[in-house]
C-alpha cells in the first residue's frame, strides 16, 4: 500500500507524507522509489546555477518514522490489550530493578502508549457521549498505574518520565474535546463542558501549564512546552538518519582520470613542440603556454560535464536508517535538473493535461527539478524491534518554498471593471505563479502516480490542488 498526501504547513513550506504500508512480498528488504518533477516557469528563474543542488538540500528536509500501531480507544483501557499489559509489566519490573535495559524499556512503553492514545483519539469518530466515556476510562487507568505497580516510590527522574506521558495524554484529549465542543449540539455542551472543567481542574493541581488569556509570556511558555512534548513522546518513532555524500569517491576517481587526460594532452603538445623547435625557443614557450590553457579547461569541462550530466545519473547521499539504536536500512537521494525531452513518456501525458495556451508553451518556458529516492528497510529485523505490530513507515518531507518566490513581481497589480455609463473601477489583483508537482511511485511492483499543483505568490503558498492523473 503506498499514500501521498500534500498540505500547507505553513506560508513557505510544502508538506507531503509519504505513507508506505507493508509489503504483501516475502523479501526480506522493502524497497521504495520515489521520484519527484518539480516545474517552474520561467519567469521564476530556477535553474541548475541559480539553484544549486546545496540549496535544494538546505530547502528540503525529510523524516522517515514508523506509523502508530492502531488500537481503538476502547481497547487501552482494557488491561488484556497489548499496550496497557506492555506498560504495565515494565511498570512493575523497573520498580523491581533499575537496571539500564529496564529503565529504557519502560521508557519507550510510556511514549508507545501515549502515542497510540494520540493515533486513537484522532481517529475516534464516536458519539460526543461516547467519546467522553472512553477518554476518562483511558485517563482514570493510566492514572491508577503508579499505585497499582509501585511507580511512587521510584526516583524522581523516573516519576517524571511518566508524569510526562500523563501530561501529554491530557493535552491531546483536551485538544479533541475542544474541537468537539465548537461543533456539539446544544444537548451535549453542558456535558462537554463539564468534562473539560474537570481535566483543566486537575491539570492545575498537577501544575502543568495552561494558556491564559491577555499573558503572553505564559501562553509562549505554553507552546513551547507543548512543542517539546510531543517530540519527547514521538521520538520513539522516528528512524534515525546518518547521512554522508554517496558519489564522493567516484567524483574523485573520476576527476583524477580528468586531470590524467588534461596532463597527458599538454604533454603530447609539449614534447611534439620540443622535437620540432628545441629547447628555450618562443615558439616553445607559446605551445606551452597554449597546452597548459587547454589542460585547465578539459579540467574544468570534465569537473562540470560530470556535476551536470554523469552526477545526475547518480545519487548525492546515501543515508543509513536506524531504529532503537539498529540498523535496519537505507535511503539514497539525488536531485538535478532535467531536460524536458527526456522525461519519461508518462509525466509529459501528465503534465500535458492542462489549458491549451499553458500546455502548448511549457517545454520551453518551464524548467524541471527533479528529486529522486530510493529507500529500502530491512522488515524483519524492524519487526524483531517491536513487540507492537509495524503496519510499514510514513516519510515525512518539508520543503521550504522561499527560493522560490525571490524573483517574483510585485504581489498586487491593478486591473479594471468597466461597468457601464463611465463607471470603471479599479481592482487590485493577485499575481499567482503555479508550479506543478508530478510524484511517481513504485513500491510492492506496483506504479502510481500523482499530481499537484502550486499556487504561489509573494506571500508564500496559498494554493494546493490535487490533479487527476
Amino acid at each position: 500500500m503506498f499514500d501521498l498526501q500534500g498540505k500547507i504547513h505553513d506560508r513557505y513550506t510544502l508538506e507531503l507524507k509519504v505513507g508506505y504500508g507493508a509489503a504483501s512480498a516475502s523479501a526480506d528488504t522493502n524497497t521504495m522509489i520515489l521520484d519527484a518533477w518539480f516545474f517552474f516557469p520561467d519567469a521564476l528563474y530556477l535553474n541548475s546555477e541559480t539553484y544549486p543542488k546545496a540549496t535544494v538540500y538546505r530547502d528540503v528536509r525529510s523524516m522517515v518514522r514508523i506509523i502508530t500501531p492502531v488500537f481503538s480507544l476502547s481497547e487501552l483501557a482494557d488491561p488484556e490489550q497489548l499496550p496497557l499489559r506492555r506498560l504495565t509489566k515494565w511498570c512493575k519490573l523497573v520498580v523491581e530493578s533499575q537496571t539500564a535495559r529496564h529503565c529504557q524499556m519502560y521508557e519507550h512503553q510510556v511514549k508507545m502508549f501515549c502515542n497510540i492514545t494520540r493515533s486513537a483519539i484522532r481517529d475516534a469518530d464516536i458519539s460526543a457521549g461516547k467519546l467522553l466515556s472512553q477518554l476518562s476510562s483511558v485517563l482514570t487507568t493510566y492514572r491508577q498505574l503508579p499505585e497499582q505497580t509501585g511507580l511512587d516510590s521510584l526516583p524522581s527522574d523516573l516519576r517524571t518520565i511518566f508524569r510526562l506521558g500523563d501530561e501529554y495524554i491530557s493535552r491531546v484529549a483536551c485538544t479533541k474535546v475542544i474541537t468537539l465542543l465548537r461543533n456539539a449540539q446544544e444537548q451535549e455542551r453542558d456535558e462537554i463542558n463539564k468534562w473539560m472543567e474537570r481535566e483543566l481542574e486537575y491539570e492545575r493541581g498537577q501544575g502543568y501549564q495552561l494558556p491564559r488569556e491577555g499573558m503572553d509570556k505564559v501562553n509562549r511558555m505554553f507552546l513551547h512546552r507543548a512543542g517539546q512534548l510531543k517530540k519527547y513522546v514521538e521520538s520513539d518513532l522516528y528512524i534515525l538518519v546518518h547521512e554522508h555524500n554517496n558519489t564522493f569517491y567516484l567524483q574523485q576517481l573520476f576527476f583524477m582520470l580528468v586531470a590524467g587526460l588534461s596532463m597527458v594532452f599538454a604533454t603530447i603538445i609539449s614534447f611534439s613542440f620540443q622535437q620540432s623547435f628545441g629547447n628555450f625557443t618562443v615558439e616553445l614557450f607559446v605551445a606551452l603556454t597554449i597546452s597548459y590553457m587547454f589542460k585547465d579547461r578539459i579540467k574544468g569541462l570534465g569537473q562540470q560535464w560530470f556535476a551536470t550530466k554523469a552526477g545526475s545519473k547518480f545519487f548525492d547521499y546515501k543515508t543509513n536508517l536506524a531504529f532503537r539504536g539498529e540498523r535496519i536500512g537505507w535511503r539514497k537521494t539525488g536531485t538535478s535538473f532535467v531536460r524536458h525531452k527526456d522525461l519519461p513518456a508518462e509525466v509529459k501525458a501528465l503534465r500535458g493535461r492542462t489549458s491549451t495556451l499553458e500546455a502548448g508553451n511549457s517545454a520551453i518556458s518551464e524548467s524541471v527539478l527533479i528529486y529522486r529516492q530510493r529507500l529500502a528497510l530491512y522488515k524483519h529485523r524492524l519487526a524483531s524491534l517491536s513487540h507492537y505490530p509495524l503496519s510499514g513507515v510514513n516519510e515525512i518531507i518539508r520543503i521550504n518554498l522561499r527560493e522560490f518566490l525571490r524573483r517574483m513581481d510585485s504581489s498586487h497589480t491593478t486591473v479594471y471593471d468597466f461597468q457601464g455609463a463611465d463607471n470603471v473601477k479599479s481592482l487590485q489583483a493577485e499575481k499567482v505563479y503555479y508550479v506543478h508537482l508530478i510524484v511517481r511511485a513504485v513500491y510492492d511492483s506496483k506504479t502510481s502516480f500523482h499530481h499537484l499543483r502550486l499556487g504561489l505568490t509573494r506571500r508564500g503558498l496559498i494554493e494546493l490542488k490535487a490533479l487527476p492523473v
